[in-house]
């Protein structure tokens, strides 16, 4: 019992350090793989605009937990293909306050 129990509370704190992130790609995809490697396989694919849960950063790939078709899924997909939720909040920050004095 001890043991299931320490296995929860990692599970919990690992999710409580991810970050939200968007596909973001110029082919309006990105390729989920199996491990963090070009030569691994393609295990799905996210279109632009799909929520994904940033956990580890190994190189230049990220290993990400995602949902679809009501199934919770993970593997790894290239850095440059995410943007973290909060360097888009950003970015919609910055715009609305320099059309707000715009108007003004």
């Amino acid at each position: 019992m001890k043991i299931l129990f320490t296995h929860i509370l990692i599970f919990i704190s690992y999710l409580t350090f991810a970050q939200f992130a968007i596909v973001q790609d110029k082919d309006g995809y990105s390729h989920i793989r199996d491990s963090a490697d070009i030569a691994a396989n393609v295990k799905d694919t996210l279109k632009n605009g799909h929520f994904v849960y940033w956990f580890q950063t190994k190189g230049n790939w990220i290993d990400v937990g995602y949902t679809k078709n009501k199934k919770d899924l993970s593997g790894y997909i290239y850095r440059d293909r995410l943007k973290l939720i909060s360097l888009a909040l950003k970015l919609v920050d910055t715009k609305s306050c320099k059309s707000k004095s715009d108007n003004s």
